[in-house]
């Protein structure tokens, strides 16, 4: 059961979610990882895309 965050702990993280990242693709330049909110892909013509939220204190 997810705490009211919607958040998972970094066990449940480590157990579940990491070991299977999905269909390998080479856009996602860096992958999943506990406790942050980012994305970084690869667009066509080799320009990059960048998502982050910061966390709320």
């Amino acid at each position: 059961m997810l705490p009211e965050t919607g958040k998972v702990d970094k066990a449940t993280f480590d157990r579940v979610i990491f070991p299977n990242p999905g269909k390998p693709d080479r856009s996602v330049l860096i992958g999943p990882r506990h406790g942050v909110d980012a994305a970084v892909i690869e667009l066509p013509g080799g320009e990059v895309a960048q998502r982050y939220k910061q966390k709320m204190s």
